[in-house]
């Protein structure tokens, strides 16, 4: 026969385990909960950060290949200043300054 004592002693430290494994807040449980959360957390922001690093690095070559330093994109010939100034839409013009 089990003795009394004994089943006893067992169901306390089956429970005192439950309950450290269960407390909340505090516990085994909760806080290997709040690890998982966390380390997804962390994997979407990576993955969010890979893609906008990407779409800026792709957005920054784009930008580079627009830039064309070395002429225009239509002739070839090198740009001026006067080429590449915006041109007024009003009708009256300023005088040039001497």
């Amino acid at each position: 026969m089990i003795n009394p004592a004994v089943a006893l002693l067992s169901a306390l430290v089956i429970l005192a385990v439950l309950v450290m494994a269960f407390w909340p807040d505090r516990g085994l449980f909760w806080r290997l909960r709040r690890a998982f959360q966390a380390s997804e957390r962390v994997q979407a922001e990576d993955a969010l950060k890979h893609l906008f690093d990407c779409e800026y690095m792709v957005a920054s070559r784009t930008y580079r290949v627009f830039q064309e330093p070395w002429g225009s994109p239509a002739t070839g010939a090198p740009r001026s200043y006067a080429s590449s100034r915006p041109k007024s839409s009003s009708p009256l013009r300023t005088p040039a300054i001497p």
